[in-house]
């Protein structure tokens, strides 16, 4: 008995079924998605600036923004329009290569570091 009820409390808290269960709320799924693209956009930006071998003062000014804006983008905390990302990419020579994935596999046995960070964020 005491297995079971054990079994139930893990389940219940485990992040990815909890997550599941709050991904068939609309509002909140679309939320989710949004929050979870600027993270990976911003995780995006720093690679290619790294891999560019660009500070982030260098690579701001190269695109004419500010340092603690491209912080903020690097960091998910900016929400650039598509005609902006657009300016910094071609800043850095670069172009954007857009796909599209589930926003969360079902069949993974643990959320994703996305997942996490976003469940940790405050509301």
């Amino acid at each position: 008995m005491n297995n079971v009820r054990s079994g139930q409390m893990n389940a219940q808290s485990d992040p990815t079924v909890r997550l599941l269960r709050e991904l068939d709320d609309t509002a909140f799924r679309q939320d989710y998605a949004e929050e979870a693209a600027k993270l990976e956009f911003g995780l995006a930006i720093a690679v290619a600036r790294k891999s560019l071998g660009m500070t982030q003062r260098e690579a701001a000014h190269r695109c004419g923004v500010s340092q603690a804006y491209l912080s903020k983008l690097e960091s998910g905390d900016a929400n650039p329009t598509i005609g902006q990302v657009g300016s910094i990419l071609g800043a850095w020579w670069l172009g954007l290569n857009v796909s599209h994935a589930p926003l969360v596999a079902s069949d993974r046995p643990k959320a994703s570091a996305t997942e996490r960070r976003l469940a940790e964020r405050p509301g």
